[in-house]
């Protein structure tokens, strides 16, 4: 009989868990928190302190953040006042030649920029920790 009776116990929780998700055995806690991905792009206006012109269509500008503002509804991660040295970010096809989109057509007038400029741009920290200009809104003189 107690056989039995424990037969049944096990039976019924072998078939309610192998059914029920909240049966699943918890991971261990490791007090960590969970992993994030978190958007690296500002909003800045900056000014051009030296631009490197390298060859074809790269550059490297050299920019000091007059301002810094949030991007995409995430925090900006560039600090006001800082030197950062950007290149473009262009937009490619599959085999390495620049689109025709709007925002390269926008990054190819970095070319132009002179020392003194003021650009509003989103710069972005990359994988590689490398700054990068996402996209040239704005260049003006002042």
């Amino acid at each position: 009989m107690k056989l039995t009776f424990l037969f049944v116990i096990s039976l019924l929780i072998f078939v309610g868990c192998s059914s029920n998700e909240h049966c699943e055995k918890e991971k261990p806690s490791d007090n960590k928190q969970p992993a994030t991905i978190v958007e690296n792009s500002s909003k800045v206006t900056a000014s051009v302190i030296s631009i490197t012109k390298t060859g074809g269509n790269e550059y490297s500008i050299r920019i000091k953040v007059d301002d810094s503002n949030d991007y995409n509804n995430m925090p900006s991660i560039a600090e006001k006042g800082a030197l950062y040295n950007v290149v473009p970010a262009f937009a490619i096809d599959e085999s390495g030649q620049l689109t025709d989109s709007e925002r390269n057509k926008r990054l190819l007038e970095g070319l132009k920029l002179e020392e003194n400029n003021k650009i509003e741009a989103v710069i972005m920290l990359d994988n590689d920790f490398n700054w990068y200009i996402y996209d040239l809104i704005k260049v003006w003189n002042e």
